[in-house]
C-alpha cells in the first residue's frame, strides 16, 4: 500500500485527470455542435423554409453523449447531488469511514449499469435512425464507456480516502461535500 501512497496513486491521479480533459473536451466539442446544428435548423426553417430532417436525431444523439460525458466530469470531482443528513450525524472520528463506505454504493452502481449495458449493446435489439440511418447502438455505447471510466474515478477516489483513512487525515474528509453551500 505504501507503494500505491506515491507513485502509483500520482499516476492513477494524471491517468484520471487526462480521463476527466478528454471528458471535458468530448462534451463541449459535443455541445458546440449541437449549437450549430440547432443554428443551421432554424435558419433552414424558417429562411429557407425546409427542414433538416437529420438535425433532430443527431442532436437528441449528441445529447445522450454529452449527459453521460458530462456524468464522468461531475464524478471525478465528486460533485453530484448528495444528501449528507445521516452522515453528518455521525461522529466525527467515525464519520470519516462512512463517508467512504458510502462511496462504495455509486460504484456499485455504475458496474452495474457497464455491465448490463455491454450485454444489452452486444444484443440484437438495434435500431436503424431513419433520417440518418445511423445505428443506435453507437449512442447506446456511451452509457457503458461512461460507467466504467466513472467506476475508475470511484476506485481512484475510494483509494484515496482509504490512504486518507491511514493517515489520519481529517482534512482530506472536511474538504468534501456540499462545497460550502452550508
Amino acid at each position: 500500500m505504501r507503494q500505491l501512497d506515491s507513485s502509483g496513486m500520482q499516476a492513477l491521479r494524471r491517468l484520471a485527470d487526462t480521463l476527466n480533459l478528454l471528458a471535458q473536451a468530448v462534451a463541449g466539442g459535443a455541445l458546440a455542435v449541437i449549437a450549430v446544428i440547432t443554428l443551421m435548423q432554424i435558419y433552414f426553417r424558417f429562411v429557407v423554409n425546409e427542414s433538416l430532417v437529420w438535425s433532430v436525431e443527431l442532436g437528441t444523439f449528441l445529447n445522450v453523449w454529452v449527459g453521460f460525458i458530462g456524468a464522468i466530469v461531475v464524478m471525478r470531482s465528486w460533485q453530484h447531488t448528495n444528501i449528507p443528513t445521516f452522515v453528518s450525524m455521525v461522529p466525527t472520528p467515525a464519520r470519516y469511514y462512512v463517508m467512504t463506505a458510502v462511496k462504495v454504493i455509486p460504484f456499485g452502481f455504475v458496474l452495474f449499469v457497464a455491465a448490463y449495458r455491454i450485454v444489452f449493446i452486444l444484443g440484437p435489439f438495434h435500431l436503424t435512425s431513419p433520417a440518418m440511418g445511423f445505428n443506435t447502438r453507437w449512442v447506446k455505447l456511451a452509457i457503458p464507456i461512461s460507467a466504467a471510466v466513472m467506476a475508475f474515478f470511484c476506485i481512484l477516489i475510494i483509494l484515496e480516502d482509504v490512504i486518507a483513512l491511514r493517515r489520519g487525515d481529517g482534512d482530506h474528509f472536511d474538504k468534501q461535500g456540499s462545497a460550502g453551500v452550508e
